[in-house]
């Protein structure tokens, strides 16, 4: 095999080949573009495969090879489809072609073969001059696009260049047939170069078309990072935007998703003279989570996602998104609006997904570096703070008038504050490190080393008193809080004792103790004598009474009217007197003659006492209505008295004519019974409250309502006796109520009901 049957051969091959790649693109991706390529390159292709065939089947046509030559005569015209996806044709030019076309079938078709020279001119006139146009307008397309788009627009131009060159040598070795010898090896070169051109910038191979993003992508990383770190979310919004104008020559916008307005809010634009920053984007149903899943694109907007009337004011033919995410993260959509459909969109959408994702991730890098410094500055505002926190602390234990310990679990000495320098006159180079026993008396350190126990067990003893001893070998009475001292963990790792002085305190209560037990004596000699001369000045005011009653009976006649008059009052005064020391006698008794505490059933009292009052009830035609009254803890006699007392004075104080009624309730409310007896009687203003209970206070005078003063003042004494209290609510004219709270303790400290 001669050299030039070799090269005739492998360019045949490699047409057919180029030809061959380009329809199964065109079956892959099944679009308008992708068929236009097949056609243009099927065209050139068309006539090796022809002649392959004839060759393997044996057959020969001359009608098949026609056809391919009139598909090969084609090809200038189905190249000029493919320029106008990225460059306008000229109206004139597309005319030219379409009329070098025909006018070439024609020639081909009705021509004998060989062809007359000046059909062969015609032909190669109209096949160079639409090639080198084609191959002009892929160097301009070239030109103003980037990284693999401008590489194989390039190629695709040098292709056609070289295929330019190829028709005019052919045309050049038919006019001068000398010349084919040396035309016809240089001519099936170029053919074979032609190919891997278009080959390399038409179905450009995976491995080719990753180094070529790889440089692109190198290229727009170092773009990015030669921003100012301040400034890098922006730019590289800005980049990224200008990265993509330049690899497809179309407006990028890119946004990011606002929550709260529902759309995406454009923060970039490559072209910022149309004004399109911060531009509100909405989506067809607010599916922007679609939208972020993959790129998309189709000729409006509505096809990928988005509202149309948002870019109407715009020449824009195509629409491209592609998601700014990473693996796990969505920041954002760029958003591409284009002219006309790329050429080459599948290569575009790669390329692009590359310049987002690495977008997303610097971004996101940038974000997390924002968050980490905002977490750092919290940190160290919190440590200031803290610092703060304990530098006050410190003073503040430091300057506190308490003693403040701190102490290991062994019982260590570990911290000794300016409170316990002053407590116990060692200062805290004396004592840190030491036992704390140098402080503790010999007879409590049993008592220390049992509380510190509890302390070890997680408990807090707080407070109780005790005895220590300074430096000087004084002993003083302070108080203890004892806590214990944890780690983070929760692990007890010391002990914490605050320690207070009590030794003036301890002495104010010895005193006080003192002179309380005087006192006491002195209110029981007072109480025993008041008992004692109430009943001893009973027996000469009995002998008043009787010789005044013995004067009345048998020496009446004898006196004149003045000395009946003078007989009388000393009599009405002496049953006065009689009522006063029995009223002083049982109000002493509460004191001197009280019985144990017992269960006492107030029912049964309340009957007793109405019992007693029958005769002035039916009388005065009063009514009392009495609820279930409770068992209580106290003294029966005196509980009898103050019930009598209080109801009597609910009958007693009542105006003409009124009948009484009277209301008697009590309850239990946790160890207190409240008792509360109301009326409907003349009532009194609220400011002789605490005169009312005082011994021998009246607010009337005798002759309007009688008696001592003293039924109240009894009433407090036994309600004090059983530790509660006394008091009233009225109005004049609208009934008093007593309310008497009584404690139902027990002597053991029990409660009943």
């Amino acid at each position: 095999m001669t050299l030039s049957e070799f090269l005739t051969r492998l360019t045949s091959f490699s047409f057919s080949f180029l030809a061959i790649l380009t329809v199964i693109n065109w079956l892959r991706h099944r679009d308008r573009a992708h068929l236009d390529i097949a056609l243009a390159f099927v065209s050139l292709g068309l006539s090796s495969i022809i002649q392959i065939f004839q060759q393997v089947s044996g057959l020969t046509a001359p009608w098949l090879n026609m056809i391919g030559t009139l598909a090969i005569v084609a090809q200038p015209y189905l190249l000029l489809r493919v320029v106008e996806y990225f460059r306008s044709v000229s109206a004139f030019m597309k005319h030219l072609g379409l009329a070098g076309l025909l006018l070439s079938w024609v020639i081909l078709v009705s021509d004998a073969t060989p062809l007359e020279i000046y059909n062969t001119l015609i032909i190669v006139g109209y096949f160079s001059i639409i090639e080198f146009y084609a191959s002009f307008e892929l160097i301009r397309g070239a030109r103003s696009t980037v990284g693999v788009i401008q590489s194989r627009l390039t190629l695709a131009a040098l292709g056609s260049g070289t295929l330019t060159l190829v028709i005019l040598l052919a045309g050049i070795s038919a006019v001068v047939p000398s010349l084919s010898s040396i035309i016809t090896p240089l001519n099936q070169t170029l053919a074979i170069i032609t190919v891997l051109l278009y080959f390399f910038g038409i179905a450009t191979p995976n491995w080719l078309l990753r180094a070529w993003r790889l440089s692109e992508m190198d290229r727009f990383l170092q773009d990015i990072s030669n921003q100012a770190t301040e400034q890098r979310l922006r730019t590289v919004l800005e980049h990224l935007c200008k990265a993509a104008s330049r690899a497809i020559e179309g407006i990028s916008l890119a946004t990011t998703w606002d929550e709260n307005q529902g759309a995406f809010i454009v923060r970039a634009s490559s072209d910022a003279g149309l004004g399109l920053e911060n531009l509100t984007i909405t989506t067809l149903n607010k599916n922007h989570i679609e939208l972020m899943q993959k790129p998309a694109y189709g000729r409006t907007s509505a096809e990928v996602g988005l509202e149309t009337h948002q870019f109407v004011q715009l020449p824009i033919q195509f629409f491209l998104t592609v998601p700014i995410r990473t693996l796990e993260q969505v920041q954002g959509l760029l958003v591409v609006l284009l002219k006309r459909k790329p050429l080459f969109v599948d290569d575009d959408v790669k390329l692009l997904s590359l310049f987002t994702q690495q977008s997303a991730l610097i971004m996101e890098v940038e974000i997390l570096v924002n968050e980490l410094q905002n977490i750092n500055q919290t940190l160290e505002k919190r440590v200031e703070d803290r610092t703060t926190e304990i530098v006050k602390l410190a003073t503040i234990v430091d300057s506190a008038n308490e003693g403040i310990l701190g102490k290991t679990l062994q019982g260590q000495i570990a911290s000794w504050n300016g409170g316990a320098e002053r407590l116990y006159g060692y200062t805290a180079a004396e004592v840190i490190g030491k036992p704390v026993s140098i402080i503790v008396p010999e007879d409590r350190r049993a008592e220390i080393e049992e509380v510190y126990e509890r302390v070890k067990r997680g408990e807090q003893v707080a407070p109780f008193e005790t005895m220590r001893v300074r430096k000087d070998g004084q002993s003083i009475d302070v108080s203890l809080t004892i806590s214990p001292i944890r780690n983070a963990r929760g692990e007890i790792v010391g002990i914490s004792g605050i320690e207070h002085d009590i030794t003036d305190r301890k002495r104010a209560e010895t005193a006080l103790q003192i002179y309380a037990e005087k006192l006491e004596q002195s209110n029981r000699d007072l109480q025993e004598f008041a008992y004692v001369a109430s009943h001893d000045l009973q027996e000469p005011l009995r002998k008043v009474l009787a010789f005044g009653d013995r004067l009345a009976n048998k020496y009446a006649d004898v006196l004149d009217d003045t000395g009946k008059d003078y007989l009388l009052r000393m009599q009405n005064a002496s049953q006065r007197m009689q009522v006063l020391i029995g009223d002083l006698l049982s109000l002493s008794r509460v004191s001197t003659r009280a019985q144990p505490f017992t269960k006492v059933d107030l029912n049964v009292i309340i009957r007793e006492v109405l019992s007693n009052l029958e005769n002035i009830m039916e009388r005065t035609g009063a009514r009392v209505e009495i609820s279930n009254l409770p068992t209580i803890q106290a003294d029966s006699t005196q509980m009898h008295q103050l019930l009598q007392n209080l109801i009597g004075n609910a009958l007693k104080f009542q105006k003409n004519g009124n009948p009484p009624r009277i209301k008697v309730s009590a309850e239990i409310e946790k160890d207190f019974c409240r008792i509360s007896v109301a009326d409907n009687g003349i009532g009194f203003d609220i400011q002789y409250l605490d005169r009312i209970f005082k011994p021998f206070q009246r607010l009337h005078n005798r002759d309007e309502f009688e008696g001592s003063g003293m039924g109240l003042a009894i009433c407090r004494r036994i309600v004090e006796r059983h530790e509660g209290n006394i008091t009233a609510t009225s109005r004049p004219g609208e009934g008093t109520t007593f309310l008497v709270t009584l404690s139902n303790r027990n002597p053991n400290g029990g409660s009943s009901t």
